[in-house]
């Protein structure tokens, strides 16, 4: 499932990533409402007998 714009990580790069996490900025919230958009793709098999 994909909740963003990037496509998910193979570890290796994410444990590069978490690496390097000490050395970023914290991002900055403030107070409101936001909407957020998910999106699905899947594929079902039936078996017919």
């Amino acid at each position: 499932m994909n909740t963003g714009g990037a496509p998910m990580r193979p570890m290796m790069m994410r444990a590069e990533m978490s690496a390097m996490a000490d050395t970023r900025i914290a991002p900055s919230f403030e107070a409101g409402t936001q909407t957020v958009t998910v999106s699905v793709n899947g594929t079902i098999e039936l078996q017919l007998d």
